[in-house]
């Protein structure tokens, strides 16, 4: 069967609302990460110490031209938030097939994986080590035990619920939608 045809078969199956849960985990976590405010002399200089053209940005671990931004250490792990978060020091330039194909890797394993001469290789590791040695980890995990922190969980967990619910309600309606067997359709 050509492979096309096979990939029907993804659209002929129920949507599962509970199938985004690994998405509204991460969003949760996400959203505690700290964040820098927007300092555009400073995102220059920054940008310009990563060897970068501000006005023409190129994917600091390829070298294509970038169209996204990419968070050198991911903000979530494991389903939590992972200590740097949105910092401007966290934040490259990125072409969307290294940030889609590096994903959750560990920048340098990415980099590794990219065919290019080993002295660019080195050049650009450098430069992505320097860039977020700046980076303020907050790897002490204290945040667990802020109130705030179990309410953000309770929340998460009852909408985690809702979505359970509503797969559940979905299912009923889509039986109550098929045609009864034995029964031919018009």
């Amino acid at each position: 069967m050509p492979t096309t045809l096979r990939k029907i078969r993804n659209h002929l199956r129920p949507l599962k609302i509970t199938a985004t849960k690994g998405t509204i985990r991460s969003k949760f976590a996400a959203a505690i990460a700290p964040n820098d405010e927007y300092n555009e002399a400073r995102a220059i200089k920054l940008l310009r110490q990563l060897g970068q053209n501000p006005d023409a940005l190129t994917c600091v671990y390829c070298g294509a031209s970038a169209d996204t931004w990419d968070h050198v250490v991911g903000t979530v792990s494991d389903g939590e938030f992972a200590g740097i978060g949105h910092r401007l020091r966290n934040l490259v330039p990125c072409c969307a097939p290294c940030n889609t194909s590096k994903g959750k890797k560990h920048w340098r394993d990415h980099l590794d994986g990219i065919r290019q001469r080993a002295s660019i290789r080195n050049k650009r590791a450098k430069r992505i080590a320097a860039h977020i040695k700046g980076c303020k980890n907050d790897s002490s995990k204290a945040w667990r035990n802020f109130r705030e922190h179990k309410q953000l969980q309770a929340t998460r967990d009852k909408i985690l619920t809702l979505m359970e619910e509503g797969d559940k309600l979905a299912a009923a309606i889509r039986k109550k939608l098929q045609p009864a067997a034995g029964k031919k359709r018009r």
